[in-house]
């Protein structure tokens, strides 16, 4: 049996930070040992930006790609990007390997300031729908963004963009095996295969790139116990890609997740333009997500948030949300209870009842989509039989 749900993965990831000492290059060596685990490998490349572009291997393996030396008046002469090798956001823990580069090269972290997040699902009919609709004037996008879109052939998209290249964020649809087949990124096929894709079908991914003055906006609370002190912030919210402690869960399925939808729910809303029509604003017309996700419930199977979480608090808090999504989709009361049990073990009660109202909220809205209920049901008896006895936490 094949999983034909949506897995989530971090597919770029750009670090900005801040140099203790200038990397200056011995004419007569292409190599910079910094400690007997890293070295820093000239490329001779450059960017628009950055004069010097470095591979940075860390024993023995290129995990990063370190730009430097900006162009003089572009930027601060010690402010540098590390780029993260697509590879290893699959296969390797990125954020060990940053703490091995940071604690021997000595660097201040300063932000996140780019991340793609990639969404990938065996591509089946009506998953691409929208797109369609969108070219043949059925439905418009409600922020009104700047659309592109590629055919193969005069009836197929092999190509379908929301929002400019340039902009701090769109959203771009693809055949991923055909991407790979180009591009030869073996490792991605590998990641496929241990998530019991069919090698049969194609894979529609659905990719969003984020960069730029957004990533000093974007907020994510549900993640870090603390607030944001980073002099961008404008609030005490938790502002994520401003502080260095996200790259501790910045491969977590959940915390991708979070990201993902929230940056992509009011983005992708559409309209019937039909009804556009008759109303004249599209403030009245009804509208809905040009992308209607069904994330695998797996990703809240208990082991799994138990794996991936990085502080108590932050097991204590998805073990409790979770528990509470049971019982509303079930009615079952067990479900319920355990969610309060849960919090009051940790002396997090007031923090449960305070999250109540909007989890209820956020749960019904979810519900609503049939295809969402679906998928949580047929986990709910699993459930049931692993949580009817509280002592098992």
């Amino acid at each position: 049996m094949y999983n034909l749900t949506a897995i989530i993965n971090l597919d770029l990831l750009q670090i900005s930070i801040k140099l203790k000492e200038l990397i200056q290059l011995d004419q007569k060596n292409d190599k910079i040992s910094i400690s007997d685990s890293v070295t820093l490998i000239k490329t001779h490349r450059k960017t628009t930006i950055f004069n010097d572009i470095y591979n940075v291997e860390i024993n023995g393996l290129v995990i990063f790609e370190l730009q430097c030396n900006p162009n003089k008046g572009l930027l601060d002469v010690d402010h540098a990007i590390l780029r993260a090798k697509n590879e290893y956001l699959y296969t390797k823990n990125i954020y060990k390997y940053y703490k091995l580069l940071k604690k021997d090269m000595k660097f201040l972290f300063y932000k996140i300031n780019a991340i793609d997040i990639a969404v990938d699902t065996p591509k089946i009919k009506g998953i691409d729908a929208f797109q369609y609709d969108y070219v043949k004037g059925k439905i418009d996008f409600v922020a009104n963004p700047q659309v592109t879109a590629t055919f193969k052939n005069s009836e197929t998209i092999e190509y379908f963009r929301v929002g400019s290249r340039k902009s701090d964020k769109f959203l771009r649809t693809y055949d991923k095996r055909k991407e790979i087949s180009v591009s030869n990124k073996r490792y991605i096929l590998d990641y496929f295969d241990k998530n019991n894709f069919d090698p049969e079908l194609e894979v529609f991914r659905m990719e969003v790139s984020l960069k730029g003055q957004l990533m000093n906006k974007v907020v994510c609370p549900d993640f870090i116990d603390y607030p944001t002190q980073h002099p961008s912030a404008s609030t005490t919210n938790y502002y994520p890609f401003l502080e260095e402690k996200t790259l501790s869960i910045i491969q977590d399925d959940e915390f991708l997740k979070s990201i993902y939808l929230k940056e992509t729910d009011n983005f992708l809303k559409t309209y019937k333009t039909r009804e556009f029509k008759r109303k004249n604003r599209a403030n009245l017309c009804k509208q809905t997500s040009a992308l209607k996700l069904n994330f695998s419930i797996a990703t809240f199977l208990l082991d799994k948030v138990k794996a991936n979480a990085t502080k108590v608090t932050h097991k204590v808090k998805m073990l409790s949300k979770f528990m509470q999504e049971c019982a509303q989709e079930s009615k079952a009361f067990i479900y319920e209870q355990l969610s309060f049990d849960i919090a009051e073990a940790h002396g997090m009660t007031d923090w449960r009842h305070n999250k109540m109202d909007s989890w209820i909220s956020e749960i019904n809205r979810k519900l609503k989509n049939k295809d969402y209920k679906k998928t949580i049901s047929s986990f709910t008896s699993v459930y049931y039989s692993r949580v009817k006895d509280p002592i098992l936490f």
